[in-house]
């Protein structure tokens, strides 16, 4: 949205609009890019010289003269072009009837040479600034390149044209600090009667100003909210030790109950965040009051300690958001915005979405011409910024509000950290389509756009955890993609590929594996050259559904087609995710060793591209210590998991939940060797940096006192056992929302416990209650379910309930045997023979050896195969 700043805005500064010589020069708007431009450097209509009619440049008139904005009320036959009444003076010395122009900025114009070379040292700062947004948005700009300016750069320069008239006021004069009393203070006053007080735009339009200003004194760099707050607010509020809405008394052209309440990042630009906010009132009806932390907090109050921070969290904080009753988050999702690794961030929309308050993304004004071209590269940029809403990753710059924020959020979803992550993630991702819908609007009669932009959009939404969202999206991607392009192309090709991911992750795997395979159809017609990537990336597709449906056999023969296409081209990341898969397959079939191997070379290929100190290094020292576990090679593992915690504090820092990971891993696999001591020293230190992150009543707690659980279990300590399981399951309890697999697990290792024990009513009721939690969350047929028949008819054998005990091995032969869940082929499930072997004995037992001997036969029959 174009920039604008009206004539009649009163600057709280008292901006003159008068130059140094006393002559007055009246102000006016480009009538293309909405930029306010002095007099004396307007470009009028050659034509007919209207006075109505004036640009920046030839550049804007142009531009507007193509979209027909002048050429149908152009005066053509207008009178004989006499003198108007915009009299263009010398920037020097004021006389009327100056022709010449900077030949950089032209903006200024002057009698002659020697006016200009004397009028240099006042016109240098402009001029610079001018010429380096100008070379930004319309090539060289050194005397006029020629390029005219698009609607694209238009938005580009509406973003800098509001300070082109103001520099030279700006050089000269400066926010003073303010001197009066100020009778009470806004934040008191509203923190008293529960309402929030908001700045006008007038003020955010004067903070643009001056972030103009400071910019352009430190050799154009840009200044961060941080540095404006240290250079302009704090210098500002000084005397008083005050917020600056504190300053503006009651003034109701600046303030008023607000109307927004402002997220951002704390050390994001500070004019991309002032622009983002002129440009979001101007598209509503109403005049907008915006909270904002660095104008409505007292920056000189900003040192509270836990204590008093908590409490504001429980109270005003929610309170101010609530009397807002609107969110607006602002950020760049193509360029990767750090704003929800923000811990603040992330607590205002979390705190926003369970208000179910409107919630709304606005990109800055300069970065919105970027996001189709960003779409067209592709949508990691997108998808990563919707999950780096992380709980776990936020934080603050300051260790005190980074726990308390924290814990403000536990709170807030009483402890579900995971369901705070998923809540966070729907709201930004709900605002990602929502701008995406606008700008398929905008793209509407570029069919070729429309089609593209419609598919990533869809891509992202399916990535970023919402497949559902994203199906009919892939569902209209694909009707504009055949409006433009036939059936075979390539492009069709990709919607596919991505509807087909999309019924992937909603679990419909038959669906996925048919419009895969139409994909791979697609590119095998189309694929040579440059198109082993789209063949390959399908192959990959299909070996990912085959793994979902346990058939690894055919999961392997994909994953080997779509590496050997890979390994053609460069290797990169893909190739680096075909080795993984490959070596997860290695996994299920037991060979370890092969594993270990694919890993290591997905290592070799993620080092090369991003070095040993990465998340996905981290990840791959991880696989590879699963690999050598399963091998029995304990010592290989513990050795990987090393490498991998070491990475992980040098990535995030010693106390950061990101290395609580490997801390656990290292303390299990420590007390499998019997290093009890050093086990559980590992994993206090992963219970004391879970407890300061998320608090003692948190699902990440229970997940420590599992690893304790286990610990003590394998050293023999049932009581010490049974204790730490306990806790685990009362967080898990305590905690809304469905917590499986993991309550299905604690109830397992519960029932073990009990059963060495020899407590087998007590086993009997933790299996019942793990029984119930798997069929509800996999259904009555699954091999899981199948593996709990099995345990429960263990415990009924021990207990001499050998009738009963047939029935629950006979349930899980039942479930074993079937079609879906047998091998390729015809071969047995695995458990099929032990379970044949347990009815045997269960009937000799019970003294029935002819069925004994039925079941022995069966066992020998499917031994055979």
């Amino acid at each position: 949205a174009a920039l604008r700043i009206p004539p009649t805005v009163k600057m709280a500064t008292n901006f003159s609009n008068a130059d140094t010589d006393g002559i007055a020069r009246p102000d006016t708007f480009c009538m293309s890019c909405k930029s306010m431009i002095a007099s004396e450097s307007a470009f009028q209509c050659p034509r007919c010289l209207s006075t109505k009619f004036v640009y920046c440049n030839r550049g804007c008139f142009r531009h507007h003269w193509k979209i027909g904005g002048h050429k149908t009320e152009c005066e053509r036959d207008s009178i004989p072009r006499a003198k108007t009444s915009w009299t263009v003076q010398c920037s020097q010395c004021g006389r009327a009837g100056a022709k010449l122009k900077c030949s950089r900025c032209q903006r200024n114009s002057y009698c002659g040479a020697e006016c200009q070379r004397q009028h240099w040292k006042v016109h240098k700062t402009t001029c610079n600034a001018v010429a380096a947004t100008q070379n930004k948005s319309e090539g060289d700009g050194r005397g006029g390149s020629g390029v005219h300016a698009s609607p694209s750069m238009a938005k580009q320069k509406a973003f800098h044209g509001a300070i082109g008239e103001v520099m030279d006021i700006m050089n000269r004069t400066s926010l003073q600090a303010a001197t009066e009393p100020v009778t009470s203070s806004k934040a008191a006053r509203s923190s008293q009667d529960g309402k929030a007080i908001g700045v006008s735009v007038r003020v955010v339009q004067e903070m643009l100003m001056c972030v103009v200003q400071k910019s352009f004194d430190h050799a154009n760099s840009s200044i961060s909210t941080r540095d404006f707050v240290k250079k302009v607010v704090l210098s500002v509020t000084q005397n008083l030790k005050c917020a600056y809405i504190d300053t503006l008394g009651d003034n109701n052209d600046a303030v008023g109950p607000a109307t927004v309440y402002v997220s951002h990042a704390w050390d994001d630009n500070a004019g991309n965040l002032f622009a983002s906010l002129i440009a979001h009132d101007q598209e509503q009806q109403q005049p907008q009051y915006f909270w904002l932390d660095i104008l409505c907090l007292n920056q000189h109050d900003m040192d509270r300690d836990e204590a008093e921070l908590t409490e504001e969290l429980s109270t005003s904080f929610p309170a101010t958001i609530k009397a807002c009753r609107n969110l607006l988050v602002i950020a760049a999702p193509h360029r990767k915005s750090n704003v929800l690794r923000r811990a603040w961030c992330f607590l205002e929309i979390l705190t926003a979405a369970l208000a179910k308050l409107p919630v709304n993304l606005r990109v800055p004004p300069k970065d919105e011409h970027n996001l189709i071209p960003a779409l067209e590269g592709g949508v990691d940029a997108f998808v990563w910024f919707i999950t780096s809403a992380n709980c776990a990753l936020a934080d603050t710059s300051r260790t005190t509000e980074t726990k308390a924020v924290r814990r403000a959020i536990q709170q807030a979803v009483n402890g579900n950290t995971s369901m705070a992550d998923k809540l966070v993630r729907a709201v930004v991702r709900a605002c990602i389509v929502a701008r995406g819908r606008q700008l398929l609007h905008a793209v509407n009669n570029n069919s070729k756009l429309f089609a593209l932009v419609s598919r990533q959009l869809a891509v992202v939404t399916s990535k970023a955890g919402d497949p559902s969202t994203a199906l009919p999206l892939f569902e209209a991607s694909i009707e504009a993609h055949l409006d433009v392009y036939t059936q075979d192309s390539v492009e069709v090709g990709w919607c596919l590929l991505g509807m087909g991911e999309a019924y992937e992750l909603n679990g419909h795997f038959d669906k996925a594996e048919e419009l895969f395979k139409k994909a791979l159809l697609i590119m095998l017609k189309a694929g040579s050259g440059n198109k082993h990537a789209e063949i390959a990336s399908a192959y990959r597709h299909l070996g990912n559904v085959y793994t979902r449906k346990l058939d690894f056999d055919m999961s392997f023969k994909f994953y080997k087609k779509s590496l050997d296409l890979r390994q053609r081209g460069k290797n990169n990341k893909a190739t680096s995710l075909v080795h993984c898969s490959l070596g997860a397959v290695h996994l299920h079939r037991s060979e370890f060793l092969k594993a270990a191997t694919e890993f290591k070379q997905a290592l070799q290929i993620r080092e090369k591209d991003c070095g040993m100190y990465h998340e996905d290094i981290m990840d791959c020292h991880n696989n590879i210590a699963r690999a050598y576990d399963g091998a029995g090679n304990v010592a290989k593992a513990i050795e990987h998991h090393n490498i991998s915690h070491k990475i992980s504090i040098k990535c995030f820092g010693k106390d950061h939940e990101s290395t609580t990971s490997a801390l656990l891993e290292l303390g299990h696999l420590h007390a499998r060797s019997k290093q009890f001591p050093k086990a559980l020293e590992y994993l206090e230190t992963a219970r004391h940096i879970k407890l300061q992150t998320f608090g003692d009543a948190s699902m990440e707690l229970a997940k420590v006192h599992c690893r304790f659980g286990e610990a003590y279990a394998i050293k023999g300590d049932f009581e010490n056992a049974l204790m730490y399981f306990h806790r685990a399951l009362d967080a898990c309890l305590a905690t809304p929302g469905v917590h499986y697999p993991f309550d299905a697990d604690v109830y397992s290792n519960l029932a073990e416990i009990h059963a060495k024990m020899f407590n087998f009513e007590e086993a009997l009721a933790f299996f019942e209650k793990e029984l119930q939690g798997t069929i509800s969350a996999q259904g009555a047929q699954s091999p899981d379910v199948a593996v709990i028949y099995n345990n429960m008819g263990r415990m009924h054998a021990e207990m001499g309930s050998h009738s009963m005990a047939i029935e629950l091995f006979s349930m899980a032969l039942d479930i074993t045997s079937h079609p879906s869940v047998a091998g390729r082929n015809g071969v047995p499930h695995p458990a099929v023979l032990p379970l044949c072997a347990a009815i045997a004995n269960e009937h000799t037992a019970l003294g029935n050896p002819k069925a004994a001997a039925d079941y022995h036969e069966r066992a020998r029959r499917l031994q055979g195969k």
